[in-house]
């Protein structure tokens, strides 16, 4: 909550750039994991896959009352050819007009569109040891 605060800005789309700012600056970028180890993970060890950069975008967008889901799909070029094995988490932000892509994971933030698939909107995944508050930072 505390972070959540320190990144508030003027407007919900400033928060989201200063949340998006500091995942980037902090986060560091980790291979694949199966299984979910969740925002407090990501924010206690800085790491995490790109499901991990989606859940805690999630949790401080949502703690500073702004929507945010996670989403499954692919980033693809124009040209690529999709392998199951590329699956990709990222986050999204609701301004008050539209959902927002905010992938701290591939350094993308409101750009890119047309280069994202969604097949998913990722509900909040059952607790495990590890992954206590997958959405949530309480």
């Amino acid at each position: 909550r505390a972070l959540a605060s320190e990144l508030t800005g003027a407007t919900p789309q400033e928060t989201a750039r200063n949340i998006f700012a500091w995942q980037v600056q902090k986060l560091k970028a980790t291979h694949y994991t199966r299984q979910d180890l969740g925002a407090k993970y990501a924010l206690a060890q800085l790491e995490g896959d790109c499901t991990e950069f989606a859940y805690l975008f999630a949790a401080l967008a949502r703690t500073n009352n702004i929507p945010a889901r996670v989403l499954a799909g692919f980033v693809a070029a124009k040209d690529k050819v999709l392998r199951p094995a590329e699956l990709h988490n990222w986050a999204e932000f609701f301004d008050g007009s539209a959902w927002r892509i905010a992938d701290a994971n591939r350094q993308v933030f409101d750009t890119s569109y047309q280069e994202y698939i969604a097949f998913e909107v990722v509900k909040e995944a059952p607790q495990n040891e590890k992954a206590i508050g997958t959405f949530a930072l309480s």
